[in-house]
């Protein structure tokens, strides 16, 4: 029978005997390494703005007792849930921007790695085909590698794993995790992760005397048996980890919803996609979907030596799984909780015929892992992407010194705040603050007039900053474009900065557009109509200049131009408008077809056939695409 491991000395000595076999030390730093690259990219994370915003807040005026963030939700009691991970971020940015921000996240994905080789080695699955996983790992993962506060859920998740895993093999030195819980909890709204993962551990203790006893009679050189004892330990251990999570500002709040972050963003349109489950039809071709393609695998090779291994971890793992699939927020989770199991479930063994079937599946991992980093197309850098935010439109606001309420999209809510503060704050942001009927009536505001209409009607808006139109449904801008008492007065790709006219008319009149709209339909009746009258043509091109002029920011513009140049015949022009628009914003719907027939009317096939395949990608262009490509190939 193997004796019982009573120090971490006779614990390395084992975990080295069963990892004698995998890679050397450099190919562990490296993947930590290939970690803190993949996190190493422009943040598009919209939600990165209002947890700089609340952080100045915190630390120049304290914890407020009311919600000050938005005007939606004033009288409410304040949402201080992440209250520490606001200020921490804040204060990074303070000491160092957009560079210090970049470290932070590099730190954080580092970490996680790291603690997910440390699982695989406690648990004798540091093998090659372990490392071949590793790309694939963050390819699913890449997501996660955002500077929000799931890096944190998933690194104390990984570190309370690891600890509970260290002690089935060796000394108990899970006591540890009180404290960390306690910081867990004021930094992250998923604290309960902390006293669920103590409990399944405490709930699977008892498998492993069973298997110990199993193990001992074939000989086998699997870890030493858990105490029974452990199983209350363990379980006591959960209490007193729930417990250090009222060491918070609002302790009765936070303990009362423990899963109130299972609610995930406001997002009535579904633009952040945080909510969307996984289908074969949307994500065929996402990583994550390959990921779920080998945990299935693995299960069928190896469930049975995951389950011996570690029961827990593989609870762990098939519930980090489920809500993978149940919502697209939590596939870096599943990835990281899964890959330690998948990783058990894959270690070579038995005859040569079968260690070569189980390098299968994890040389096709590394492939696909491969291909989709090298095509993330995301591009690297410190600086977070701007396009998403208003950034010109809430500048102009400044300088022009707007006051009193107003509506902006929810989405751009975090930003507003960054950059006017909480004397400024937001009508609403991601959070969705606000009663139940006041985010029910501002959702089919969106998308519905009459909606819109009650909410003008209950609410006194001196301005407006709002997305343009992302879809056919997103009818807001749109709807207030029609709306005679509001003049449009700053338009770019990010952001509408819309005035009331009666009562701010000296800094409207002289700004307003008189012709250009959102209104994509109208916008096209306005460009046939001018084709005729040459008097409205030169009135409108004088305004899509005006925006051309105001922001690097001008694709609409630019495309409109190049539109009205097509309509004329003006292939020079045509060009010069529309290749603009292009390397602005690439994936504008429909601009490639148009670009396609401008340089046609050119004479350029190659850069015609170039923008036809592109046009190739939209369904409604595909067949005029294919048909066009055919014809200037001569077929």
């Amino acid at each position: 029978m193997p004796a019982k491991l009573s120090s971490s000395s006779e614990l390395s000595s084992v975990t080295d005997a069963r990892t004698r076999t995998g890679p050397p030390v450099w190919v562990w730093a490296v993947l930590i390494g290939l970690a803190a690259l993949a996190a190493f990219h422009r943040s598009t994370d919209p939600e990165l703005w209002f947890h700089l915003g609340a952080g100045r807040s915190i630390s120049q005026h304290g914890l407020p007792s009311q919600e000050i963030w938005s005007r939606g939700g004033h009288g409410q009691p304040a949402q201080l849930s992440e209250w520490l991970f606001h200020v921490a971020l804040y204060q990074v940015h303070r000491i160092g921007g957009d560079f210090a921000i970049a470290l932070w996240r590099i730190a954080w994905a580092a970490a996680t790695m790291a603690l997910a080789i440390r699982l695989a080695i406690l648990l004798g699955a540091a093998t090659w085909s372990t490392a071949l996983l590793a790309p694939l790992l963050l390819s699913t993962a890449r997501d996660g590698f955002e500077p929000n506060p799931q890096q944190i859920l998933i690194a104390f998740l990984s570190f309370a794993v690891v600890r509970f895993e260290e002690a089935r093999q060796g000394a108990d030195h899970t006591r540890w995790l009180i404290p960390v819980q306690a910081l867990w909890a004021n930094l992250e709204s998923t604290w309960a992760g902390g006293p669920i993962v103590a409990w399944i551990y405490a709930a699977t203790a008892w498998i492993d005397p069973w298997r110990s006893r199993r193990a001992a009679n074939a000989e086998s050189s699997t870890p030493a048996n858990v105490p029974a004892s452990r199983m209350a330990t363990w379980a006591a251990l959960g209490l007193v980890l729930w417990a250090a999570s009222a060491i918070v500002p609002q302790p009765l709040q936070s303990l009362a919803n423990p899963f109130a972050f299972l609610r995930g963003a406001f997002d009535p349109m579904g633009w952040l996609h945080e909510g969307r489950m996984w289908s074969w039809n949307a994500d065929r071709a996402e990583p994550f979907t390959a990921w779920i393609l080998l945990w299935l695998i693995a299960l069928a090779a190896g469930g049975r030596r995951m389950w011996k291994e570690s029961p827990a971890l593989t609870v762990i793992a098939m519930g980090g799984m489920v809500l993978g699939v149940l919502a697209f927020r939590y596939r870096a989770l599943a990835a990281w909780t899964s890959f330690a199991a998948i990783a058990v479930a894959l270690v070579p063994r038995g005859p040569l015929l079968a260690r070569a079937a189980l390098a299968i599946p994890a040389a096709a991992a590394f492939a696909f892992g491969v291909f989709g980093l090298v095509t993330w197309p995301q591009s690297f850098g410190p600086h977070p992407r701007l396009e998403p935010v208003p950034v010109a439109a809430a500048a102009l606001a400044e300088s022009l010194h707007l006051e009193g309420p107003m509506l902006n999209t929810y989405s751009q809510g975090g930003y507003l705040l960054w950059a006017r503060g909480e004397k400024h704050p937001p009508f609403i942001d991601g959070r969705g603050r606000g009663s139940l009927e006041f985010r029910s009536l501002y959702a089919r505001s969106l998308t519905d007039q009459f909606s819109l209409d009650s909410l003008l009607d209950q609410q006194n808006f001196n301005y407006m900053v709002l997305q343009p139109p992302q879809s056919t449904e997103d009818r807001l801008a749109v709807n207030i474009a029609r709306r005679l008492e509001w003049g449009l007065i700053f338009y770019d790709d990010s952001g509408l900065l819309y005035t009331r006219w009666n009562r701010l008319q000296a800094i409207t009149d002289p700004r307003a557009y008189r012709y250009f709209t959102p209104d994509y339909f109208g916008m096209l009746t306005l460009t046939e109509q001018a084709r005729a009258d040459s008097g409205l043509r030169i009135r409108l091109e004088a305004e899509l200049q005006r925006a051309r002029a105001a922001s690097p920011a001008h694709s609409r513009a630019s495309m409109w131009l190049g539109l009205m140049a097509l309509g004329r015949e003006d292939a020079q022009s045509a060009v010069k408008y529309l290749d603009e628009a292009y390397r602005i914003a690439p994936q504008m719907p429909g601009l490639a077809l148009r670009q396609a027939m401008a340089h046609e009317m050119m004479g350029d096939a190659r850069g015609a056939i170039a923008a036809y395949r592109r046009a190739l990608r939209d369904d409604e262009d595909r067949e005029l695409a294919e048909h066009s490509i055919r014809q200037l190939q001569g077929h």
